[in-house]
């Protein structure tokens, strides 16, 4: 009976509810500090370094697979609607890995082609420092960037601001899950 019990207590997630999305959040909140940080290091240093963006990636890597193996974990008893796990958290942390990729492969790649060294340092450091204060196309500096920078270049600055857009509304998203009142963890 005490084996049977030990069994059955280890296929339960104990201090985890897979209805509280906390280790997601975590993972969002890595990915928004990883794209705000390569910003404030290039107005700080006018580059983004190759070793901050591989410390990074593998900073995130560990919160993503945390976040991956809580909600496979926690959903295992997916029948039981005790824990079974809401369909947008799964949704959403299935975005934030595509986010991920897209994020640490866009910033490698600048990095390796010298994106940055090209740039006109002011204008691109008034643009970068509005988006960091959350302003949009139309704010003067930003406006300024996508008229004299090029085709490539504007295209590359407005996925950056849909990035940042994303990830916060992403994050409202998942602080909008209440865990379950009977669960209160230890």
């Amino acid at each position: 009976v005490g084996i049977g019990m030990a069994m059955l207590v280890s296929m339960l997630p104990p201090y985890y509810t897979v209805k509280d999305p906390r280790y997601t959040v975590e993972y969002c909140e890595a990915l928004q500090k990883f794209h705000h940080s390569c910003a404030r290091e290039y107005i700080e240093t006018h580059d983004v370094s190759r070793e901050s963006i591989i410390k990074m990636e593998d900073d995130i890597g560990n919160l993503r697979r945390k976040a991956e193996m809580i909600l496979t974990d926690g959903g295992r008893w997916s029948a039981l609607p005790y824990f079974r796990q809401p369909s947008e958290l799964k949704k959403i942390l299935d975005i934030l890995i595509a986010e991920e990729g897209y994020l640490i492969f866009v910033f490698k790649l600048q990095s390796d082609t010298n994106f940055y060294q090209s740039q006109n340092h002011d204008i691109l450091t008034a643009a970068m420092q509005e988006v960091l204060e959350g302003k949009g196309k139309t704010s003067p500096a930003i406006a300024k960037y996508l008229n004299e920078a090029g085709e490539r270049n504007s295209r590359h600055f407005i996925s950056f601001m849909n990035r940042m857009t994303r990830l916060q509304t992403l994050h409202d998203q998942l602080k909008s899950f209440e865990p379950p009142p009977w669960y209160r963890p230890f």
